[in-house]
């Protein structure tokens, strides 16, 4: 088998187990190096930085077999190596002609010959755990944000997360989700952000919304469901995290958009459904029977703060719905989609914090 074909079927290989270029609010191991610190150049770079991602390594320095025992070190039974590739250079005489003068005299002419060689990730060795290892950031985690995942997590039937590597993904198969480490987060904010994504994922089944990685329309809103639901619970969970990242996600999928644009409308509709999921175990609103008065004074305060006209008219609607006995009020115009799913997220947050109290304290 050629070089070129190695390669391709190696690069097809990490397309089909879904590699692709996200925004990756964390830091991961750096650019692909060898284990005297040199850095990998052209396709070299793509290449293993994919099959480190693919295989969950949480290092990017590699070791030919040779680098590998010259180091002390094994390489572990089992392992197996990825092509990196080479030009060999080859130096030979040629005959060229003056044409000026018509004589011939031979010149070195150099030639290249596409090659590769065979190296390990560190992880596949013996080598040291600090040897080539990632700097952790000292982030903490945060109350509330904590307390939401713990809630839906520790609910029977929800997906198992473990840490480890620099992917995060979730396992529809396996109904786990696999997160980096929080100390290799930008932020203790872009953690909670990319947990809530994966989580968002994780409800698709119980929600009739499995994964179809094949149905790339149906992949496509999935993904726009997910991304809905972590900027809700961060906002529900009080973390101040900026909507660029969030927005420059949604714009990688514009095209999708503008062939259906009513794909934002759903994935805002299930996006609350999975909101209400994680936070409830039921994507249904609540009764409304247990309704306090502090619940309708805290909900007073919401809407006296709100400046944009549409909103604060379909917040005061909404809330004789919900903290009274109004029919379900349709949003007015000039108020998008995303700006009356807030409304309605705010109320389930203020009903959880002061109805759900009281109902909890007359349980006991």
């Amino acid at each position: 088998m050629r070089v070129a074909e190695i390669l391709r079927d190696r690069i097809i290989a990490l397309i089909d187990k879904g590699i692709i270029p996200w925004r990756r609010p964390w830091s991961v191991a750096g650019s692909a190096r060898n284990a005297a610190g040199r850095p990998y150049r052209g396709i070299n770079v793509w290449l293993l930085n994919g099959t480190r991602e693919a295989s969950g390594y949480n290092r990017n320095a590699w070791a030919t077999y040779r680098d590998v025992a010259a180091r002390g070190w094994t390489v572990r039974k089992g392992e197996h190596g990825t092509p990196v590739l080479f030009w060999k250079v080859n130096s030979y005489l040629k005959t060229v002609k003056d044409n000026a003068t018509g004589e011939q005299r031979d010149e070195t002419a150099r030639g290249f010959v596409m090659r590769y060689y065979t190296v390990f990730n560190l992880d596949q060795t013996t080598a040291p755990e600090d040897f080539a290892g990632v700097i952790m950031n000292q982030n903490e985690t945060h109350a509330d944000a904590q307390s939401i995942a713990d809630t839906y997590l520790g609910r029977e039937g929800s997906p198992a997360l473990s840490h480890g590597g620099d992917v995060a993904y979730y396992d529809q198969v396996a109904h786990a989700v696999r997160m980096p480490e929080l100390g290799r987060f930008d932020g203790t904010a872009a953690y909670y952000a990319t947990l809530y994504h994966e989580l968002g994922h994780s409800t698709g089944l119980a929600l009739g919304r499995p994964m179809i990685p094949a149905d790339r329309q149906a992949y496509s809103r999935e993904e726009l469901v997910a991304e809905f639901t972590a900027t809700h619970l961060c906002s529900l969970a009080g973390l101040e995290y900026s909507l660029e990242p969030a927005a420059a996600y949604i714009a990688g999928w514009r095209a999708k958009l503008q062939e259906e644009p009513e794909a934002l409308i759903f994935a805002a509709a299930q996006a609350e459904k999975a909101v209400r999921f994680i936070l409830t175990g039921s994507p249904e609103e609540p009764e409304r029977e247990h309704t306090t008065d502090a619940a309708r004074a805290r909900w007073q305060e919401y809407v006296h703060g709100i400046r944009n006209d549409a909103k604060r008219e379909y917040a005061i609607a909404y809330g004789r719905y919900r903290f009274g006995s109004a029919p379900h009020p349709e949003p007015p115009e000039g108020l998008g989609c995303m700006g009356a799913q807030a409304v309605r997220l705010e109320a389930e947050s203020i009903y959880r914090a002061h109805v759900g109290k009281e109902q909890t304290q007359s349980a006991a």
